[in-house]
């Protein structure tokens, strides 16, 4: 298995797993477009990453970073 970050110029790698892991009825609403998914990919603090195995997407975690404003230091949300 290969877990990766996906980086600016993959949102279509993101788009496409969503599409074949998530179904369409436990979706919040619409699929992404592909520019939503690069703006994304564009911010630092937007962790999207994807699994494979021999090619095959079979895995997907998105997380979140923000400043802990109490304690300082970051925080990630999965």
């Amino acid at each position: 298995m290969i877990v990766e970050r996906l980086a600016p110029g993959q949102g279509g790698v993101w788009r496409k797993a969503v599409d074949q892991l998530v179904p369409a009825e436990d979706r919040s609403g619409e699929l992404l477009s592909e520019a939503e998914a690069e703006s994304s990919l564009e911010d630092d603090r937007c962790y999207l990453l994807v699994a494979s195995v021999e090619g095959e997407v079979v895995g997907l975690l998105s997380g979140f970073r923000f400043p802990d404003v109490e304690c300082g230091g970051a925080l990630v949300y999965l």
